[in-house]
């Protein structure tokens, strides 16, 4: 971890519990359609940008219900939810954050959230502060799992990304990390990770406090 010159978090999914939210929402807002049965076009959005998951809404609801509608239904319960109050925090988060200050390691998040939206979240969470960079997929053309928001990253901390650890929860966010030549760790959330993804060869942990006492060169 010492040798690490940059840590580059995902947001909601690893930082903050929000993925549990925005899926309790999106089921509830099925049901206003009586499409439960659609459940699972929820997965497909998981670590995907904003314009992303609107096309994904298009094609998965389309002839069955207007998916605009749709959207904002979902939209106006989930900011509810996570605007309006604090998102929680997972397991770890305050424990890594705070070993990664002592070490002096730059920290930084790249998130598929819109970035004002991403640093609101993270300011309600309490956790802003310990980041030097925040960036979200409207700054970039191509979301996860392109790699060019850790690219990004990197290039606005003036870090190589080979001397980068990226933290993720989702697939989509694994192998954008991993495109972009970073370290990866993942820390799976609602999806647990395929025998595909686990082929990358990244780092799987059970939390961010198991990052803390993670033995690196023994993957080395």
């Amino acid at each position: 971890m010492q040798n690490c010159k940059a840590v580059i978090f995902d947001m909601d999914g690893l930082l903050l519990d929000s993925e549990k939210i925005a899926f309790d929402t999106f089921t509830k807002s099925l049901k206003v359609f009586n499409l439960e049965k659609e459940s699972l076009l929820f997965y497909k959005m998981i670590g995907k940008d904003s314009t992303s998951c609107k096309n994904i809404l298009k094609e998965g609801l389309s002839n069955k219900i207007n998916h605009e509608e749709f959207g904002k239904i979902w939209s106006d319960l989930y900011k509810k939810e996570t605007i309006l109050k604090p998102i929680p925090v997972k397991n770890g988060v305050k424990s890594l954050l705070n070993h990664l200050k002592d070490l002096k390691i730059i920290m930084a998040v790249a998130t598929s959230t819109d970035t004002d939206l991403a640093k609101e979240k993270l300011k309600k969470s309490g956790l802003l502060e310990y980041f030097t960079l925040v960036i979200g997929g409207d700054k970039v053309n191509i979301g996860k799992p392109s790699p060019d928001i850790y690219l990004y990253v990197a290039n606005k901390l003036s870090v190589n990304p080979q001397h980068c650890l990226a933290l993720e929860d989702s697939e989509n966010g694994v192998k954008s990390a991993i495109s972009s030549g970073m370290n990866v760790i993942q820390i799976p959330d609602i999806v647990q990770p395929s025998n595909e993804l686990k082929q990358l060869g990244h780092i799987i942990l059970s939390s961010l406090e198991d990052v803390i006492t993670y033995d690196f060169q023994s993957n080395s």
